[in-house]
């Protein structure tokens, strides 16, 4: 166990230094501008879609032996990756297929498509946008999720040769196109019970998924739409986003969140109150759906698919004021990578921060310490320490054991 013997008053001038196998304190700001990126990026959209050069290459059909069931040549009749590559410099390695809505007539491509691949690029992801089969060519449902399914059998193919990883790579899709998105997300999840998913079904899988206003699961006949499979371990992450105005498909969501959450898929659900009805896109112009975009960046960020850094084995931090423990909130934030999430935990009555779920251990490298603490009189409430004596942790690769001691509480709240 390393043991940090912290005898500086809090905010101290002091900084101390570090090793590999010491915990030193330094104040940093990091956090500060972590949290506010996500608020900054649908501003950032607005700017970005209105100045950045677009650049992309020409649509590549995705079935290069032939499309399946043509019903025809040329334009809608070959489903195709138009490619939207991240700039070099800040590139995360992350991929999104973007699939746009139209109610399998016609594609919103634009303001959910090349618009949301810019905003992807934005933050150094790459992207594509998928055109798949429409109605007004005689295809049905089935003929298009046949192509979303090929379109990420194609994106990993790629990975290689485009520069991204490919396993971190992920669908979003609006209206028709979030149910495409979760067709194909539940869809190439599904295996018998004893093998699991085919190989074919894994390269098709998604690592994560967008579902944005969703339509037709749970509403519309299940014979042209399909109808969803069970919830099963290999479903990935799925964020949801509809507007509470949009009053046909808000309960898709909530049906997806409803069936999923309860059988341990990791899914987050935001249904946004506001003025606005179905098919928003970015939702610029709605202060309530407007605000998706920001929640997204964020999400990826805390499912890890903005970084190929490995999490640490395990990590546990105890806290003790004249040998006594110190129990609260505590946030570990990354220093220097705004791609790593800070990850946060509550301690048990012992005073031990356990970071132990997926979710909560922390990558390797320095990271700044908050904590919110109980205090032994409860009528002072909940004592606000962001940062807490500007403390700084050099975590591992494999396991941690920390110990920050002769830590010195303030004597009341702070105003």
């Amino acid at each position: 166990m390393r043991r940090i013997a912290h005898t500086d008053p809090p905010f101290g001038s002091r900084p101390l230094r570090r090793d590999r196998e010491n915990v030193t304190a330094v104040l940093s700001t990091d956090y500060e501008k972590a949290t506010t990126m996500p608020l900054r990026a649908v501003f950032f959209v607005l700017v970005f879609s209105m100045t950045a050069p677009l650049v992309s290459a020409e649509p590549v059909p995705i079935w290069p032996e032939g499309t399946p069931n043509a019903k025809g040549e040329g334009e809608g009749h070959v489903p195709t990756l138009t490619w939207y590559p991240a700039p070099s410099e800040g590139n995360t390695g992350a991929c999104v297929l973007v699939l746009p809505g139209g109610g399998y007539n016609h594609l919103a491509d634009t303001y959910e498509g090349v618009q949301v691949a810019q905003w992807f690029n934005s933050f150094g992801v790459n992207a594509y946008v998928h055109h798949y089969r429409l109605k007004k060519a005689g295809y049905t449902p089935k003929d298009s999720l046949d192509d979303a399914l090929q379109a990420m059998r194609m994106a990993r193919k790629w990975a290689p040769e485009r520069g991204y990883s490919p396993d971190r790579i992920g669908i979003l899709g609006f209206s028709a196109g979030g149910h495409l998105s979760a067709m194909t997300t539940l869809t190439s999840s599904v295996g018998s019970k004893d093998s699991g998913p085919t190989e074919d079904e894994k390269a098709a899988r998604p690592d994560f998924a967008f579902m944005l206003y969703p339509a037709y699961l749970y509403v519309f006949p299940e014979e042209e739409y399909g109808v969803p499979p069970q919830p099963n371990k290999n479903v990935p992450p799925i964020f949801l986003a509809v507007s509470g105005q949009d009053s046909k498909y808000e309960m898709t969501s909530i049906k997806i969140f409803e069936n999923f959450k309860p059988a341990g898929v990791d899914v987050e659900l935001h249904a946004f109150g506001g003025w606005g009805p179905h098919g928003l896109g970015l939702g610029q112009g709605d202060t309530a759906f407007g605000q998706w975009p920001g929640l997204a960046q964020d999400w990826l960020r805390r499912q890890g698919m903005l970084t190929d850094a490995q999490r640490c084995e395990s990590m546990t931090l105890k806290v003790t004021n004249c040998d006594k423990p110190v129990t609260g909130f505590a946030r570990l934030t990354p220093v220097g990578d705004p791609n790593k999430p800070a990850v946060s935990v509550r301690s048990g009555r012992d005073g031990v921060f356990s970071f132990k779920d997926r979710a909560n251990k922390p990558y390797p490298g320095i990271h700044t310490l908050s904590l919110w603490i109980y205090p032994e009189k409860p009528e002072l409430g909940v004592l606000d320490m962001d940062p807490v004596a500007g403390v700084t942790i050099d975590i591992l690769p494999g396991e941690n054991e920390i110990q920050l001691e002769s830590f010195r509480l303030p004597t009341k709240k702070k105003e």
